[in-house]
């Protein structure tokens, strides 16, 4: 985290190798072109400061945990490589709501627009019954 956080100032942001992947499902698909303009202006980079801001953040998050009294759903996601399953079950055990883990194994980090459809409408299932009331 030093070396970001050094990096920020100088860095605006880097090149990465990103590729449209067909096999995702969007759930709009009103512009076919979304896809390849996100991956061309956003997907293609990173970005020192953002992953910086992103880290104050989440420590803000994690640090306000015991104060959050709302109802809360986590979904976790067995082959997300961005948010480890461990950070849905801090949410739930430390909240003070109705809270619920529901952990999907096979699917990503992009839950409604997952490669599986079968897993991505499981998980848009929970969250519509969530919101409906379902606890």
């Amino acid at each position: 985290m030093d070396t970001l956080r050094f990096l920020r100032f100088f860095v605006k942001r880097t090149k990465k190798s990103w590729e449209p992947d067909p096999d995702y499902h969007f759930l709009y698909e009103g512009d076919e072109g979304d896809d390849a303009y996100l991956g061309s202006e956003y997907w293609s980079y990173q970005f020192p400061r953002g992953l910086w801001e992103l880290e104050r953040v989440r420590r803000q998050a994690v640090a306000s945990l015991d104060h959050l009294a709302a109802d809360t759903l986590s979904i976790s996601g067995g082959l997300d490589q961005t948010i480890p399953v461990e950070a849905s079950k801090l949410v739930t055990e430390r909240g003070k709501g109705v809270n619920k883990h529901l952990h999907i194994e096979d699917i990503g980090h992009l839950m409604p627009y997952d490669k599986n459809l079968d897993a991505q409408n499981r998980a848009m299932a929970a969250v519509v019954s969530w919101l409906e009331g379902e606890r």
